[in-house]
């Protein structure tokens, strides 16, 4: 097990993802947007009442946003909001399909070699990061996604592109040649562990759980515990699979 973990994290990859998400913060995404001259004016207050509608859920929660307010924040009048969003729950959904999409979690640095352990550690923190930081929007996807099909399909779509990288990576560290099944185990594998990424995240941030607050008070701390887990149930499985390949 040793000899495979040493293996792997000298292996050389690209970091995970189609330029991996450095952006943390939501909110500020939305502000750097709005104040883009590259954008139409149009777009630009568009943005400028997301931001406005995300300030307010960090606030005073879902039920607590009214577009008057929303409109204010802006500095625009209702009428104008109108022009933009057909109600509350209009601008919600916009808000939170930009949120779940990657656009403005895509890299502003170039991607550099790292090892496959380092980019899952990587990955992890920057995951849990961007939780605690907007964890406001978390919770309003929570209370609206239930009812929203697209949105489920969306976070499938990434979780399994991500798995399916995932899987690609360890592979290509040449330590065992998996056959397809096993390829496809990995996957799987990987898909469990990004739904305990993302529960245990929501726990931690959106519910603000107090055994997690103080057993692991640092998001680096929470991160790393998560990254054992994932470490060490990647690398159970690889010696697995390879003692079933041969």
């Amino acid at each position: 097990m040793a000899g495979q973990r040493d293996m792997m994290t000298k292996a050389s990859t690209e970091a995970a993802g189609d330029g991996g998400a450095t952006g943390e913060d939501f909110s500020s995404w939305l502000l750097e947007q709005a104040g883009s001259q590259a954008l139409p004016k149009r777009e630009r207050t568009r943005f400028q009442l997301l931001a406005s509608l995300s300030a307010l859920l960090k606030e005073r929660g879902v039920t607590g946003a009214a577009i008057g307010d929303i409109a204010a924040a802006s500095g625009v009048s209702r009428p104008t909001f109108y022009t933009y969003f057909n109600d509350l729950s209009d601008i919600l959904v916009q808000l939170l399909r930009e949120f779940s999409g990657m656009k403005w979690r895509e890299s502003r640095q170039p991607r550099r070699a790292e090892s496959v352990l380092a980019v899952i550690r990587d990955a992890n923190l920057r995951y849990c990061r961007m939780h605690e930081t907007n964890a406001h929007l978390y919770a309003a996807l929570e209370s609206v996604a239930p009812n929203l099909p697209e949105f489920a399909a969306m976070r499938h779509e990434m979780n399994t592109r991500l798995a399916r990288q995932v899987a690609k990576r360890l592979s290509a560290t040449g330590l065992v040649e998996l056959s397809r099944a096993s390829q496809e185990h990995m996957e799987a594998l990987t898909l469990m562990l990004i739904a305990m990424t993302e529960a245990a995240a929501r726990e931690r941030f959106t519910y603000a759980s107090e055994r997690l607050n103080a057993t692991l008070p640092r998001t680096e701390d929470f991160s790393s515990a998560i990254s054992d887990i994932w470490e060490r149930s990647l690398l159970a499985e690889m010696q697995l699979r390879s003692q079933q390949d041969y």
